[in-house]
């Protein structure tokens, strides 16, 4: 009888290693639904809610993100009967503007961006597990194209 029990041991080190062989651990991106917006924030993937504390976010997604920036590029703009100014004095006069054209180069210096779209409830987001599957990373807001075209 002494043998049964290692026979025993044997079929249920087997029964193990095909049910892990079947069922691996998928550590791969996800769609997730937001279910409650900041700053008790949810996330809904398949049947799991993780909470505020299960989860890592890319800073851009956090409410009143700020960065800074700065930016080049060209103004330009012009506007056809633009009004008209009015001179002082004694009599005083004014004179017509036919048309108003502006065209030049700018740049700015370093300012402060704060971004005022954080996650809300009804977004798709990206859920990316931690190895050790105690953590999720929220990378990015998602939208399916079919979704944006008017």
């Amino acid at each position: 009888m002494g043998n049964a029990g290692t026979m025993d041991d044997v079929v249920a080190m087997w029964a193990k290693l095909f049910k892990e062989r079947e069922n691996p651990v998928i550590l791969s991106i996800q769609l997730g639904t937001v279910t409650n917006a900041f700053p008790n924030i949810e996330i809904k993937i398949d049947g799991l809610v993780l909470d505020k504390d299960d989860m890592v976010f890319a800073e851009h997604l956090l409410p009143d993100h700020k960065r800074k920036a700065e930016s080049k590029g060209k103004l330009s703009f012009s506007q056809i009967n633009a009004g008209s100014t009015a001179v002082g004095g004694s009599p005083g006069h004014s004179h017509g503007i036919e048309s108003l054209q502006v065209s030049t180069d700018y740049t700015t210096e370093e300012e402060e961006i704060t971004y005022l779209d954080p996650l809300k409830v009804g977004d798709t987001v990206l859920v990316q597990p931690f190895a050790d599957g105690q953590l999720y990373y929220i990378s990015n807001r998602v939208v399916k194209w079919s979704d944006t075209a008017k």
